[in-house]
């Protein structure tokens, strides 16, 4: 039963390793589009739109006005 638990325990770290190495891999794609203006720009309003969208879909759902 111990060996479980300590199979468990380890599930945070390997869930935050997991986060944050998809978050540094799409940031390291996207870092040569940062230099043209335009696709600055697009991503910039992509990026406020999506989270935009997001709080207002959590709104929604949770009832919260």
């Amino acid at each position: 039963m111990g060996e479980f638990f300590q199979t468990i325990a380890k599930w945070p770290v390997f869930l935050a390793g997991s986060i944050l190495s998809n978050v540094l891999s799409t940031f390291d794609w996207m870092k040569p589009l940062w230099a043209n203006p335009f696709s600055a720009t697009f991503l910039g309003a992509l990026g406020i739109g999506l989270f935009v969208g997001l709080v207002l879909t959590l709104r929604a759902m949770l009832g919260l006005h």
